[in-house]
């Protein structure tokens, strides 16, 4: 005990005859952990500072979180599916999530007059049906009317809408009948 005492009054003369130095290793040492605990905080401004630059100059549709699954709106399950995939997302993005918007796309068709058969042509007509929720909202209809659910099943009956371009570029006209073929497998649909 008498060696740590004897240590302990050595250090406290030497600090006392040396007090310039020592203030300046005393202020050297405050400053340094200030410094230390302020870089973290300045990572973290700097890293929020990039992200937010980053979303601002981003593209909408690449901000965006898309969720897909493949499932047929008419099949029991797809409701499961849409029920499982609403419920995740709320799950780990609930706070940020705006906006949702469902859209739906079948597989390819290829368009035939009636009883025709189908071209071998690569460039042959394709044709999808799709679905999205609030298209009205983001389209605006120039001429015509905006197709309306069938009423009755008497037979697999669609009505279209397209674009205007593709209208021409294809030869439709109002009431145009076409055969819908998927797969080499016939699915008749009468598009009017």
């Amino acid at each position: 005990m008498g060696t740590v005492t004897t240590i302990l009054r050595m250090v406290i003369r030497r600090s006392l005859a040396n007090r310039r130095l020592l203030s300046t290793v005393v202020v050297g040492v405050a400053m340094s952990a200030a410094l230390m605990s302020s870089v973290v905080l300045y990572s973290d401004a700097i890293r929020d500072l990039g992200l937010r630059h980053t979303l601002r100059n981003a593209d909408p549709l690449e901000r965006n979180i898309r969720v897909i699954i493949s499932g047929r709106p008419a099949v029991p399950d797809y409701q499961v599916r849409r029920e499982t995939v609403e419920r995740v997302l709320d799950g780990h993005a609930g706070d940020i999530l705006g906006e949702r918007i469902h859209y739906g796309r079948s597989a390819t068709f290829y368009l035939t007059e009636p009883g025709e058969p189908v071209p071998e042509d690569e460039g042959r007509p394709r044709a999808h049906f799709q679905f999205a929720d609030k298209l009205e909202d983001h389209t605006r209809l120039v001429e015509g009317r905006l197709p309306v659910a069938p009423g009755s099943r008497r037979g697999p009956r669609s009505k279209c809408s397209s674009g205007r371009r593709q209208r021409r570029s294809s030869g439709w006209r109002s009431a145009t009948r076409s055969t819908c073929t998927r797969s080499g497998a016939r699915t008749w649909s009468r598009l009017r």
